[in-house]
């Protein structure tokens, strides 16, 4: 599951989201071995899923949320979850905005203390944003090319889908 997500984190070789999925990995095997404990199972609600950790992190919010407050647990992984995917799809701020119902400014924040957790990942997608606007492609890790020359073009919707592809076409 949140095989983009692991994508990101393989392609741009960020450290933080690989020591993330190594963390849930870990826990999930030792709950293979140790199916009864309950420390392991409250662990990995936390540790072992990235949207509940990310998001925790992002809003400094206490580790034992998810067990106080589950329904404020659930609501700030969802806005995590949904930053770290629209990233990936190449959204900003404003349309991030309208998809969790909140101002621009609050949604500038969430991407900021995203990118700030992530700070490999951020520098890989606005890599592959400027490889498009320079080179008018994008390769995938596969070989495969995506001509975008639109990513240079004047029309600033037109760059910027061109752009939003550019993220997305390696991680897909």
């Amino acid at each position: 599951s949140q095989v983009e997500v692991r994508w990101l984190g393989i392609l741009s070789g960020d450290e933080a989201l690989a020591r993330k999925y190594l963390m849930a990995e870990e826990l999930k095997e030792k709950l293979l071995r140790d199916p009864d404990n309950k420390e392991l199972k409250r662990k990995l609600k936390v540790d072992g899923d990235i949207h509940m950790d990310t998001a925790l992190t992002m809003y400094r919010l206490p580790r034992d949320l998810p067990f106080t407050d589950e329904k404020a647990a659930k609501d700030a992984r969802q806005r995590a979850k949904t930053v770290c995917f629209g990233l990936i799809y190449g959204k900003v701020a404003k349309s991030l905005a309208v998809d969790l119902g909140i101002p621009v400014e609050e949604a500038e924040e969430a991407v900021e203390l995203w990118l700030a957790q992530f700070p490999q990942a951020a520098e890989w997608l606005a890599q592959m944003e400027d490889e498009a606007v320079n080179q008018g492609y994008v390769v995938s890790p596969f070989g495969r090319w995506r001509r975008l020359p639109e990513a240079a073009s004047g029309d600033v919707s037109v760059a910027n889908r061109a752009k939003r592809q550019a993220r997305n076409t390696p991680i897909q």
